[in-house]
């Protein structure tokens, strides 16, 4: 893509350097690492009591992962009333771009929604010129892949999307749509993988409240053939934790391994009662990420708030 649109509220959140352990030593005993990868996290913001945003990663790099949240506008997220909808990765085999979208539900709630992107770029160290070198993102996409399905409609619609045969997930996402103006169809799980390894699907999961909004469900998984030439296999792993849902707004951060970065996030909220959804499942940086769930208008604390983070690692 020769440009990318520009947003003036964009911003660059976080970035992170990890090195391989393969290198080069010069006659001095200098050690070069013979890649660097760098992540990058970039964030941009909408106001509306109903939003739809978009950020992107910049031009030299692959989207890997991204996240959303809801705040007041004053960037605060700790007595929010609106919910997530959606958070995914685009399909249109450009990989730059990542979408959310958010509402207030039963009681009008102006609020804030932040979208995030995550990207990758690598560095090639050449011992004739001494200097670290960009891979061309062009050279590395045929390797990169993002799938999709989509549910039957229904009131609590469940997607599973599958990464194709020898691919290995990195991130996931969801998309719900509806018809009744009214009411809502909003978010409980999104990017939740099956703990195996390699990691080959996630799932989704959205419901209505208080309203019955029957809604269609797009899973995304967002996938690398892990055998990137001049880079070769990344370790790919994936961690879950839980907490019991004790509050209204329950929240969950979880840290990355020594070593490795943060490529995706899954969330999921369970329940008991009436329900529990999503506000919030975003990277605070490059290897932390901040998972947040609520009940809404009717009280409901049961059940267990869920992270995942999918952490990659040079060989």
């Amino acid at each position: 893509m020769s440009h990318l649109p520009y947003s003036p509220t964009r911003v660059l959140i976080s970035s992170n350097t990890v090195n391989s352990s393969s290198g080069i030593t010069d006659n001095g005993g200098v050690f070069y690492p013979s890649v660097k990868m760098v992540v990058n996290i970039w964030g941009d913001y909408v106001d509306g009591h109903i939003n739809s945003a978009t950020t992107y990663v910049d031009s030299d790099y692959i989207l890997i992962g991204g996240g959303a949240r809801v705040s007041d506008l004053s960037n605060n997220s700790s007595n929010v009333n609106a919910l997530l909808t959606a958070a995914y990765p685009v399909n249109d085999n450009s990989f730059y771009f990542y979408n959310a979208a958010s509402k207030d539900h039963i009681q009008f709630y102006n609020h804030r929604l932040w979208v995030y992107a995550i990207g990758v770029k690598f560095y090639l160290y050449s011992l004739k010129s001494r200097a670290y070198y960009p891979l061309d993102r062009n050279v590395l996409l045929p390797y990169f892949s993002i799938n999709t399905t989509s549910t039957a409609v229904a009131q609590h619609p469940h997607g599973i999307s599958y990464a194709p045969s020898g691919y290995t997930v990195l991130s996931g996402g969801a998309l719900l749509t509806w018809q009744n103006p009214s009411g809502g169809n909003m978010l409980v799980e999104n990017g939740i993988s099956d703990g195996g390894a390699p990691i080959h699907f996630t799932e989704s999961t959205g419901k209505d409240h208080i309203t019955a909004t029957p809604a269609v469900l797009q899973t995304f998984t967002l996938s690398i053939n892990n055998n990137l030439i001049y880079v070769g296999p990344l370790d790919i792993q994936q961690k879950i934790t839980s907490t019991f849902n004790v509050q209204h707004l329950q929240t969950l951060t979880q840290t990355t391994d020594p070593g490795y970065l943060l490529a995706g996030i899954g969330a999921n909220t369970s329940y008991s009662g009436s329900g529990r959804m999503l506000y919030a499942m975003y990277p605070l940086d490059g290897q932390t990420n901040f998972i947040g769930g609520k009940d809404h208008v009717w009280s409901d604390i049961s059940g267990v708030l869920q992270s995942e983070i999918y952490e990659i690692k040079l060989p």
